[in-house]
């Protein structure tokens, strides 16, 4: 099979897989419907798109990958417990009506598309390609995205995209990842070009700013760090790594002086509270798992918390969750 074919199913799968929710996230607001009425569908259609990939790679000889035996272990293991968890010792499940819907948000949502990627042969993907169809969307999304504010009570914001607001605010960290990113390794660029990439930065900064979402920020300083201590020596990264805090620094500062009069944001409101130590419960969660895990270190307690803030639900960290419900089995199979 040619290239030009395997890109036509492994690059839109991709393409979907990181960009899609976020493209189709305005239209329930601009056809004035509930936001399932889009979302529902077009999870069942990525789920669809990725057991057809499966099935064609996995069936695919000449194209075999060999799925990491340390994936399938993690993942029997968590449904396992899941299984247990629901069915046999009946825990506290707030998340979701129906107990068979768990599993049809792990299998279908999350197993599916991760079980495809594997299988897609990466030395056929135009990785250069998706990073600029990925860049612009997000892009053209997050500009659209202010056609109508509404500041909710807590001060936050989604914009129009049918979203949480602390992924919206994790969306705008991406672009302004992004843009960095390309503002560096595309040095040859014209000045256009440059001016572009400084103002998605800038963009992605201001989409931050309004969704007043913390952990965005966070995100965003943490990956620059990474980038630029893996891309030039530590004293250079050092230099620029304050540069760019400063900078960041001071377009937040200029976003708040020229628009909280008119919108109320409450970014800077909620940035003191999680400086003095109010996260809404987080850390309250964090710790609850991590109790869980001390008590239960093998096998874990159960993949939902059943204790204190957010009983019934998940605890809003990826390794905490892993550890919480699997133990020490699920962090080996799961870090392998």
């Amino acid at each position: 099979m040619d290239n030009a074919k395997t890109d036509k199913i492994a690059f839109p799968l991709l393409f979907l897989l990181i960009a899609g929710y976020i493209l189709i996230s305005p239209i329930p607001f601009l056809l004035n419907v509930n936001s399932q009425v889009v979302t529902i569908p077009f999870r069942a259609f990525v789920a669809l798109f990725s057991m057809l990939v499966i099935y064609y790679y996995y069936r695919n000889k000449e194209h075999a990958i060999k799925i990491p035996t340390w994936f399938i272990l993690f993942w029997l293991v968590y449904l396992a417990k899941m299984a247990y968890d629901l069915y046999v010792i009946n825990i506290r499940a707030n998340m979701f009506a129906q107990k068979l819907q768990y599993f049809e948000y792990a299998i279908l949502i999350c197993l599916f598309p991760a079980l495809s990627v594997f299988l897609v042969p990466q030395n056929r993907i135009d990785f250069r390609k998706l990073l600029n169809w990925v860049y612009y969307s997000l892009f053209f999304i997050l500009i659209i995205s202010i056609w109508h504010i509404h500041i909710s009570g807590p001060g936050t914001t989604s914009g129009i995209l049918s979203m949480y607001y602390i992924s919206y605010g994790h969306v705008g960290a991406t672009l302004s990842f992004l843009s960095l990113f390309l503002l560096f390794e595309k040095r040859g660029k014209s000045l256009p070009w440059k001016i572009l990439y400084l103002i998605g930065f800038t963009w992605g900064l201001f989409i931050i700013y309004l969704a007043a979402a913390r952990s965005p920020v966070l995100a965003l300083f943490i990956m620059i760090a990474l980038y630029l201590f893996y891309k030039i020596k530590i004293k250079k990264a050092l230099i620029y790594y304050t540069a760019i805090l400063i900078i960041c620094t001071i377009i937040i500062f200029c976003l708040n002086y020229l628009l909280n009069t008119h919108l109320h944001n409450s970014f800077f409101i909620r940035t003191g509270d999680m400086i003095k130590g109010n996260t809404n419960g987080r850390w309250v969660m964090y710790k609850q798992a991590l109790s869980d895990f001390y008590h239960h270190p093998i096998f874990g307690r159960s993949f939902l918390l059943q204790e204190g803030v957010g009983m019934g639900a998940y605890p809003h960290n990826l390794i905490l969750e892993v550890i919480m419900a699997t133990g020490l089995i699920g962090l080996i199979c799961f870090g392998g």
